[in-house]
């Protein structure tokens, strides 16, 4: 499981090079970035960054055709979906810019923490009461898509500064703020982290049975 996320969260990173539309001003560039960052279009958002701060990731094995991270990818472009953004001020000095963006998300974080709560109690029960009918991924992912669907997530707003420099095919994201994929993924990184932790340790008691 934990081995799954991680390519994943890998696919997220996986940006390949393509055209950046609207490149002729820095706030074009901020908006073909988060444009592209609504659909997770990661080819178009890597497309208006800077070949200095490029994702560089060996896939090796990871395929997007797997069941299981093609389920977590679903998740994360339903919540990339719901995200909306405003560009404020920009401040120029000839061939660098800063651009500020407020975003405003679906913060997710405490749908995983409930649908980790649920699927652990499963798992344990499974654990006294035999073998598993689903496998952690999937008690995860079943929860976590019902909560999704069925519940009104809370709203959340961040201020984010991104850095950018004239070349000669325009204007080009050259530094992403560290937290970029908080609202991209609706700051669920970090729970669902926790999430495959923890029932990697059930599911491997379970097999030690």
């Amino acid at each position: 499981m934990k081995r799954m996320l991680a390519l994943c969260f890998a696919l997220l990173l996986l940006l390949p090079l393509a055209a950046c539309g609207r490149a002729n001003k820095p706030e074009g560039t901020v908006a073909a970035f988060f444009d592209a960052m609504q659909k997770m279009d990661l080819e178009a958002m890597n497309a208006c960054c800077d070949a200095a701060v490029q994702f560089n990731w060996n896939p090796g094995s990871a395929k997007e055709d797997d069941e299981t991270t093609r389920a977590f990818l679903e998740i994360f472009r339903s919540l990339a979906a719901q995200m909306t953004y405003a560009i404020g001020d920009t401040t120029r000095d000839e061939d660098v810019a800063t651009v500020a963006v407020t975003v405003d998300y679906a913060d997710a974080s405490f749908a995983v923490k409930d649908a980790m709560t649920d699927a652990m109690a499963k798992m344990v029960t499974s654990l006294f009461g035999g073998e598993a009918e689903e496998s952690a991924n999937d008690m995860l992912i079943r929860e976590l898509t019902e909560k999704l669907r069925n519940e009104t997530l809370p709203r959340q707003t961040m201020e984010l500064l991104l850095s950018l420099h004239k070349t000669e095919a325009g204007w080009r994201i050259s530094e992403l703020p560290e937290d970029l994929l908080t609202p991209m993924t609706g700051n669920t990184l970090s729970m669902l982290d926790e999430a495959v932790r923890a029932l990697s340790g059930v599911e491997d008691a379970q097999v030690e049975q």
